[in-house]
């Protein structure tokens, strides 16, 4: 994070964020990606050190989207991934950006399965992404798919078809678990017509 959009940067597992305890203390968004990094680090410390009976496998996903399989009580109460693409949705916010890659929840979940049954993925840490992304491309699919809705919402176009700066942003290598795990990663467009079905089926329970 603390790198940025960083074009022509990509990822692979090697990379680790950089982040220490006195950045990480600065404010709770810090804290927030520092958490999962000290986390990791601490449970390969631990292994190294211990030499436990068992193997780890960690996985890495970046921002994690899919339709809400959970209990939801009101959808405005949505988890924050969630709530970023139905926010969109409902015309009551633009697009946040942030990140630029991202995985699909249920291929997440495939992982965890396939890095349990498969002995190469013993000791080993795997990004699990399908790759690039821009939140711009939930309002292009949103107005391409619910025209009326998004006229009635009064949802901002924006810029159609712009879905990075200028100068580029990072990218994200993946073979490493597509080659591994054997996981086939899901488009962005399965994931929002999958999540914005979910939220229409909310919002007739009147959620």
């Amino acid at each position: 994070m603390s790198k940025g959009d960083w074009p022509d940067k990509v990822y692979t597992e090697a990379d680790w964020n950089p982040i220490n305890r006195e950045e990480a203390l600065k404010d709770n968004f810090s804290g927030y990606f520092a958490s999962k990094t000290f986390a990791e680090q601490a449970a390969w410390d631990f292994v190294k050190e211990k030499n436990p009976s068992f193997t780890l496998t960690t996985l890495c996903p970046p921002m994690v989207y899919g339709p809400p399989e959970q209990e939801v009580t009101s959808l405005v109460k949505l988890n924050t991934s969630s709530l970023d693409i139905y926010d969109i949705f409902n015309g009551t916010s633009d697009p946040r950006y942030g990140i630029w890659v991202w995985v699909d929840v249920r291929d997440l979940a495939e992982a965890h399965i396939l890095a349990m049954d498969a002995a190469v993925a013993a000791n080993q840490r795997y990004i699990i992404s399908e790759g690039n992304f821009s939140p711009q491309m939930f309002v292009d699919y949103i107005w391409k798919h619910y025209p009326e809705r998004a006229a009635a919402k009064g949802i901002n176009k924006h810029t159609p078809g712009k879905y990075y700066p200028d100068a580029g942003v990072h990218g994200i290598d993946v073979s490493k678990s597509v080659k591994e795990l054997g996981i086939k990663y899901t488009p962005i467009e399965d994931t929002l017509r999958d999540t914005l079905q979910r939220f229409e089926e909310l919002e007739a329970e009147g959620k």
